[in-house]
């Protein structure tokens, strides 16, 4: 599987030459910096991370080949940079999200409660995407 990942990643690479790569998933970060390294193309395009996760960040997600490390808030940038990066690489800039995520909503708890009938006045669901 990785070894079809990293062909996969290296086509596309190759086919598109694109300016400019950006990662958002921590596990997307050592298969196509190797590539770049190994073409001798990571001073001719741009890699740069955007950091999803606002508290625990697993280590994969800081590799010291990156042209830049976007965080989305300073505890994050300090785990960066003692991760090795260089200060010059780490940028803290927030979570960036679709505009319709901040709109308000109404609220479907009220439908919600009555229906599970448990007789409380708030319920936090929880929902994880693979």
């Amino acid at each position: 599987i990785i070894l079809l990942c990293f062909r996969e990643v290296a086509k596309g690479l190759m086919k598109y030459q694109p300016d400019i790569v950006i990662s958002v998933h921590h596990l997307m970060q050592h298969v196509p910096l190797h590539i770049l390294r190994s073409k001798d193309l990571l001073d001719k395009i741009v890699f740069t991370t955007i950091v999803t996760d606002l508290s625990t960040c697993h280590p994969t997600w800081f590799h010291k080949l990156v042209t830049r490390c976007y965080c989305p808030m300073t505890d994050v940038a300090k785990r960066v940079q003692k991760a090795g990066l260089k200060p010059s690489q780490i940028k803290v800039y927030g979570l960036p999200v679709r505009p319709s995520f901040v709109k308000p909503v109404q609220s479907k708890d009220d439908n919600l409660v009555k229906l599970l009938n448990l007789g409380l006045n708030f319920i936090l669901l929880i929902h994880h995407m693979l």
